[in-house]
């Protein structure tokens, strides 16, 4: 009998992961956080679901430091 290929079997898998690792990318990358560790951590399987969910609901640092930067600038100008 023709056996299927395992590489073959975790082809689907690789590339589900590949998809979530660049969207975790992105997301950190627009959220100003360590880009690295979460894209690593995206690679992992079971915790890249929970890096997800997490990335997703963080929230953005650097507009967090803009909105502090306009509120001391409009208290030095009070």
């Amino acid at each position: 009998m023709n056996q299927p290929n395992p590489s073959a079997a975790f082809l689907p898998l690789i590339l589900i992961f590949l998809v979530i690792a660049i969207a975790v990318y992105k997301l950190a990358k627009e959220k100003g956080k360590n880009v690295a560790l979460w894209t690593m951590l995206a690679c992992i399987p079971i915790v890249n679901i929970i890096s997800v969910i997490y990335i997703v609901g963080a929230t953005n640092s650097r507009l967090e430091a803009k909105i502090d930067r306009l509120l001391k600038e409009l208290d030095r100008e009070e």
